[in-house]
């Protein structure tokens, strides 16, 4: 399929770049963060690479934000054994924030659910991790994590609290794609449970008019096999293991960094 809009901004940004004023670090700083627009066995690679480079330079932060993106895209790939080993080996980096720890503790939170490993320690870490982000954007985002949890475990009466949290914020300052495929798809999974047929259907057709007007054709792709029962075709495509899933949990990381060792 084409290749999405991101791509294009992003490669033709990094294309212009001019690499006589750019250091190694620098270079693979920029590997970092275009990897989250990758292919996902190719930003693995980049993000391996991009690690050991950071590591044998002892840039500790780097080192940091690369290893919670790189289980990002374990998981998304569906290797969530490898994600979580590389969290879990990450919790003894002495360099960890209070933030680090939070970013980490919520995204094995969503391993585990991911594996259907469903404990209350999960919605303990979860919450704490809702308290502690005050931006309103991993707010939300861990609000659909605490959605799914609840909903996971049949506890809709709690989910009702984060369901319309989400609904009642967010889409207007958070109008791009991606965060509203995110919304919908949990906001239609929380009515199905509630059999809201009419809720249901509106969520359905929010989500034909995203496919319809995003730019990412991998998107496309598995927003129509959400909405037709059908699997994702291209094994390439970033979304082709969330696509059995009902719901799209919220990984929060460093997405893009700077060279903050500095």
């Amino acid at each position: 399929g084409e290749v999405g809009l991101e791509k294009v901004i992003q490669h033709s940004y990094i294309e212009n770049l001019d690499k006589a004023k750019l250091t190694e670090t620098d270079y693979y700083i920029i590997q970092k963060n275009s990897s989250i627009y990758l292919d996902t066995d190719i930003a693995i690679t980049k993000l391996n690479n991009c690690y050991y480079f950071f590591e044998k330079n002892h840039n500790n932060r780097l080192c940091i934000a690369t290893a919670v993106t790189l289980a990002t895209k374990y998981a998304q790939a569906g290797n969530i054994s490898n994600a979580k080993k590389l969290l879990e080996e990450l919790c003894d980096n002495q360099y960890l924030s209070m933030q680090d720890l939070i970013y980490i503790e919520n995204n094995l939170s969503i391993f585990n659910i991911l594996e259907s490993k469903i404990n209350k320690k999960i919605i303990h870490k979860l919450k704490e991790a809702y308290s502690f982000c005050k931006d309103t954007y991993t707010h939300l985002l861990i609000s659909n994590n605490i959605l799914i949890y609840y909903l996971q475990t049949n506890e809709l009466s709690k989910a009702s609290l984060y369901a319309e949290e989400i609904e009642k914020e967010g889409f207007n300052i958070y109008n791009f794609d991606d965060y509203l495929h995110l919304t919908y798809l949990n906001l239609r999974y929380y009515y199905t449970k509630l059999k809201d047929f009419d809720k249901i259907n509106y969520y359905n057709s929010k989500l034909t008019e995203l496919k319809d007007i995003c730019y990412s054709e991998e998107l496309k792709e598995y927003i129509n096999a959400g909405l037709t029962g059908t699997n994702i075709l291209n094994k390439h495509n970033r979304w082709f293991y969330m696509a059995s899933y009902q719901y799209r949990p919220a990984f929060v990381g460093h997405w893009i960094i700077n060279d903050f060792d500095c």
